[in-house]
C-alpha cells in the first residue's frame, strides 16, 4: 500500500497546527496576535522549517506596510520562544529552525481579481 503522505509533508502539517496554536495562545503581542500560517515548508533532513504568514489586520484596503514589518520583526525575534515551545510539544529528534516569511499572495490575488471586476464592468 502507497501512502499519500511523505514524513516531511506530515511534519510540515503539523508544525503548522502547532505553531498556528503557540502565536494565538502563548505570544503576547498585538503585532502578532491575528496571524495566519499560510504554509509551511520544510527542509529534507528536518533541521530547517519556511514559515509563510499572513496578517489578518491586513486584507484591508487602507493596510500600512509599517504593521508588517513590525509584525515580522517580532516573530523573527521570538522564533527561539517558539521554538522552544514547539519542542515541548512535539516528538521530533531535531526541532527545525524556524524562519517567518510574509506571504503577500492573498493581496496578489485580491488586486488581480478586482483588475478583473474593473475589466468586466467597463465593457
Amino acid at each position: 500500500m502507497e501512502h499519500k503522505f511523505n514524513r516531511n509533508q506530515r511534519v510540515e502539517q503539523e508544525i503548522k497546527k502547532k505553531i498556528a496554536f503557540i502565536i494565538q495562545y502563548k505570544i503576547k503581542n498585538p503585532y502578532v496576535f491575528m496571524t495566519t500560517i499560510s504554509d509551511a515548508k520544510i527542509s529534507k533532513d528536518l533541521a530547517y522549517v519556511k514559515i509563510y504568514i499572513t496578517f489578518f489586520n491586513t486584507l484591508d484596503e487602507n493596510y500600512d506596510l509599517k504593521i508588517i514589518k513590525k509584525g515580522m520583526k517580532k516573530l523573527q525575534s521570538s522564533s527561539d520562544y517558539i521554538r522552544i515551545l514547539l519542542g515541548k510539544v512535539m516528538r521530533l529528534r531535531i526541532v527545525p529552525q524556524l524562519t517567518f516569511i510574509y506571504d503577500n499572495s492573498e493581496m496578489q490575488g485580491r488586486y488581480i481579481s478586482n483588475l478583473v471586476n474593473n475589466i468586466i464592468e467597463n465593457n
